[in-house]
């Protein structure tokens, strides 16, 4: 957010303009995506200690607890882990700081189909304890039939929402 200048208008996260208080806006939202945003060299562990400190609401305690529900060590350096394992760092890491929005951007793709499951699994469980709100973009129709409750479609600059039905 904030990393594009701004064409018009304005977008707020629980009320916070994303261009105007980005450090209001880290407590408040969660990126999971293939790219890396950790310290590749550092274990689990140490990135948590590095980077909790840019959030007021961190909860070291919900860190460690998703950690071991996702079975990583956390001696583990970041290089080291699998594709499947950063995805689900990336959730503790976004746990621990029980954000209002995850943006999750093809965190499944590549996933071997188990991965995919438990994945997608885990993530309904979360949303539900944690009442958090989860933007999932992903070109793949069976994760979205599976477990989304609305479908956004942009395409060529026009945006298109449907609600999806109860009958999953």
């Amino acid at each position: 957010a904030g990393q594009f200048p701004k064409m018009r208008g304005s977008i707020l996260v629980n009320g916070i303009d994303v261009t105007a208080n980005r450090t209001a806006l880290l407590s408040q939202i969660a990126v999971v995506s293939e790219q890396n945003h950790f310290f590749e060299d550092e274990s689990v562990q140490q990135n948590e200690k590095l980077l909790s400190a840019y959030y007021s609401n961190w909860n070291q305690e919900m860190f460690l607890h998703w950690l071991e529900v996702f079975h990583i060590a956390k001696g583990t350096k970041v290089k080291n882990l699998s594709k499947g394992e950063r995805v689900k760092f990336q959730m503790a890491f976004a746990a621990a700081h029980t954000p209002k929005v995850i943006l999750l951007d093809e965190p499944t793709a590549g996933l071997d189909p188990v991965a995919r499951e438990e994945f997608l699994r885990l993530l309904q469980n979360f949303v539900a304890e944690y009442e958090t709100t989860v933007l999932l973009a992903t070109h793949l129709d069976e994760d979205i039939n599976r477990i989304a409750d609305y479908l956004i479609r942009i395409e060529n600059g026009q945006c298109e929402m449907t609600e999806l039905g109860e009958e999953r």
